[in-house]
Formats: C-alpha cells, sequence, structure tokens
C-alpha cells in the first residue's frame, strides 16, 4: 500500500490488495509523513484544539485501559459517549488527553483518526478508505458500549446491532493487525453500494 500526491496534488492511496491491514495503511500513512513532514510548529492552528468530535475506536479503548489498568467501564463512563450521529467520541468538547502545552498526553496510544489525519488536501480514494476503516472501528467499540450498557455478552450485542460477527471481529485487539477487507465483508451491511464501487476500482 502506498500513499501519493495524484494529478491534482491531492493525497491518494494506490497498490491496495485483500491481504492489506489497518496496520499497513497506517504505516504508509507514516511513511508518507516521514517524506512530506508537516510545519506543525508553525502551524496557527492547533487541530487538537479544533471545535469537532475525535472519533474513538475499540483498539485505542484497549490499549488504554492495558497502559492504565482502569476497568473498560470506567473508561466508558468517563471518557466515552455517543455523538447526535451515533459515533463513539470523547465525551468532553475537546480531547482528553492534549497538554496545556499543546502536546498530546497519550501519543503513543493515540486512536485511529489522529494516526491518520494528515492536514493534506484529499483525494476521493483515500477518503473512502479511511472512512470506511473509522466506521468498522466505530463498529465494533460500538457493540462493546452496547455489551457494557446492557450487560449482555459481546456477542449478543452484536446480534442486537445487526451484525451477524463471531471470532472474525477482533474485539479485543491492542494493535491495527485487522484485515481491511475481511471487516469490510463482515460489516457489509454498512458499506453502501457506491462505496463497494470505488472500492473495487482501488482494489489491485
Amino acid at each position: 500500500m502506498e500513499l501519493f500526491f495524484d494529478e491534482k496534488n491531492q493525497l491518494g492511496v494506490k497498490n491496495i490488495n485483500r491481504t492489506h491491514t489497518i496496520k499497513d495503511f497506517l504505516t504508509a500513512n507514516q511513511k508518507f509523513l516521514q517524506q512530506h513532514p508537516l510545519s506543525c510548529f508553525e502551524c496557527e492552528n492547533n487541530c487538537c484544539l479544533c471545535d469537532w468530535d475525535i472519533e474513538l475506536d475499540h483498539v485505542f479503548v484497549n490499549r488504554y485501559q492495558k497502559k492504565t489498568g482502569l476497568p473498560k467501564s470506567e473508561i466508558y463512563k468517563k471518557y466515552i459517549k455517543l455523538n447526535r450521529l451515533k459515533k463513539p467520541v470523547f465525551a468532553a468538547e475537546t480531547c482528553e488527553f492534549l497538554h496545556s502545552s499543546g502536546f498530546c498526553e497519550i501519543y503513543a496510544i493515540r486512536p485511529f483518526i489522529c494516526r491518520g489525519f494528515t492536514c493534506y488536501d484529499e483525494n476521493a480514494s483515500y477518503t473512502l478508505l479511511q472512512n470506511i476503516i473509522l466506521r468498522i472501528l466505530n463498529n465494533i467499540l460500538k457493540i462493546q458500549l452496547l455489551s457494557f450498557k446492557k450487560e449482555i455478552s459481546y456477542f449478543r450485542a452484536a446480534e442486537k446491532m445487526g451484525f451477524d460477527v463471531f471470532r472474525e471481529v477482533p474485539y479485543a485487539n491492542v494493535n491495527y493487525d485487522i484485515n481491511i477487507y475481511q471487516q469490510i465483508d463482515l460489516f457489509s451491511s454498512y458499506i453502501t453500494e457506491y462505496e463497494h464501487k470505488k472500492l473495487k476500482k482501488i482494489l489491485e
């Protein structure tokens, strides 16, 4: 998988196949940013202070739980809510983990949405893949939240949300070694026909 500037000087993604994982996407992202570094310290806008929801994912929650030792129930209560679009986000209006100096206090385990943020103008292929990955990660976390709220098993919560998923969903993962296309198949009802067509065009 590779990130590149297209003919419109927009950030795109290419050389994707069915073996690729979310980690591959993030690795390609990191490699690209190393080759095209951003001048964050010269930027007048601190993205982390912008008035937008920071969507969370289950891998981040699992990593934070492992790092702090806090029960997941406490993490869910203290830090996470569903916004008006039913997406899991930080309960506070801004990031809970931004130091007054402007530095991220959890940079090593930051959520997927922070890892995939580039500041560059992104084309349709990049936006499509990033949005689908985020939606999959969101859905897995929402299943966990429903499981906690209703005090039912993870699999019963998945069933209530209309997902026929069992061991194939990596709900306990503390890394992003998650096959993108396997999860797309499992959550296919959340991928539109338009998105499926676009995916075929960028899939090798």
